[in-house]
């Protein structure tokens, strides 16, 4: 009995050594006015101006609440570091594949780096990294002016943008562009792509960022064409 308790110990403690760690990111968080109680969704929790650790393979929401205010949510998104992953996988396999004289070793050995790097978080960075809120006053109709317009101002390469990360990027990616006439900095996030009456849909996240604020706004587009999505 006491054997099998000790190798069942053994085991546990073996397991545990080979689990990966996890990375996390610090996240600034500011707010207008100061001030602010920040709790993150693994329950963290600060005052602005300060920052939390999260971790990188995960999406993460900034719940921010100040007496007299609206309570607002941030969502912190992965962004997957393709180029950087990939580089690293070939360099693991071609660095095990030569050790070990094995093509197949080395195959073994990028594949199996791709898969780490996902779980550690390593192949994720989390945006964005630094968040800027201006809080609404409690009756306030309106968010106070802070030139971040709404989806009604995208133009035509806005949309074009919008139109070529939906059609391309994979959940969990995100594309970000400056639009030149607006000087509006965009970064969009794709949701799952699905299907609806015969239609290929998918929701969004747009973040809109201008003078160190920042606003999220969500949609749905449904596919018109190729690189070509209606808002919703």
């Amino acid at each position: 009995m006491i054997r099998r308790l000790l190798l069942s110990c053994c085991a546990l403690a073996l397991l545990a050594a080979c689990q990966p760690t996890v990375l996390t990111q610090p996240i600034a968080v500011s707010t207008t006015p100061s001030g602010a109680q920040v709790k993150a969704d693994d329950g963290q929790t600060c005052q602005t101006p300060c920052q939390v650790a999260l971790t990188r393979n995960a999406d993460h929401a900034l719940t921010l609440s100040k007496d007299g205010f609206r309570e607002q949510s941030i969502l912190i998104h992965r962004q997957y570091q393709s180029d950087r992953v990939m580089t690293r996988a070939v360099n693991d396999g071609m660095q095990s594949g030569q050790f070990f004289k094995n093509p197949y070793m080395g195959i073994n050995s990028g594949v199996q780096s791709l898969d780490e790097q996902e779980q550690t978080g390593e192949a994720y960075q989390l945006v964005p990294s630094a968040v800027n809120v201006a809080l609404i006053p409690l009756g306030a109709a309106h968010a106070p002016s802070s030139g971040l317009p709404g989806m009604e101002s995208l133009d035509a390469s806005d949309q074009a943008w919008i139109g070529r990360s939906l059609e391309t990027l994979a959940t969990g990616q995100g594309q970000s562009w400056t639009n030149t006439t607006t000087n509006l900095h965009y970064t969009l996030f794709p949701g799952p792509a699905r299907q609806e009456n015969g239609v290929w849909v998918r929701p969004f996240t747009l973040r809109m960022t201008s003078g160190g604020i920042t606003r999220d706004a969500s949609g749905t587009a449904a596919r018109v064409d190729a690189n070509q999505w209606s808002l919703g």
